[in-house]
């Protein structure tokens, strides 16, 4: 129950049960309650049936990639299987192939970006910076 600035009292949940058969106003072609209209004002597809299309739809299909196991133990059976049948590879075939091609001169120093010092210089000409832009304008 809502008042009203009247200081009536208002059902809405009453008023919307009455009008739920009303034609919604607009060009969505369907009433107050959600229900599609065909031609002559004839539900054509009802609001629940329209939500259970919406859910069905959003659900997707399911995976099919993967085996669907009926016990857990049967998963980690599986599980255990496939870690022993594969072969154990030669770990120095897949370094050599992770390698970094290019070759790092050891005698070559490390780039610096300036240190503290550096950071506050570019910091102060970034602030001068701004500072004649605003005066430009």
């Amino acid at each position: 129950m809502h008042r009203t600035a009247n200081g009536r009292f208002l059902d809405i949940n009453s008023l919307r049960i009455q009008q739920e058969k009303t034609i919604a106003v607009g060009n969505s072609r369907q009433n107050a309650r959600g229900d599609i209209l065909g031609p002559g004002g004839q539900v054509v597809e009802t609001r629940d049936q329209r939500m259970k299309n919406y859910y069905n739809a959003q659900k997707g299909s399911p995976l099919t990639d993967a085996p669907i196991y009926n016990t857990v133990d049967e998963a980690n059976a599986a599980a255990v299987a496939d870690i022993f049948e594969k072969p154990a590879g030669d770990f120095h075939d897949i370094l050599d192939s992770q390698a970094d091609s290019t070759q790092v001169d050891p005698n070559t120093p490390a780039p610096t970006t300036g240190g503290v010092n550096d950071a506050q210089a570019r910091s102060a000409e970034l602030a001068e910076r701004l500072r004649n832009q605003r005066r430009r304008i």
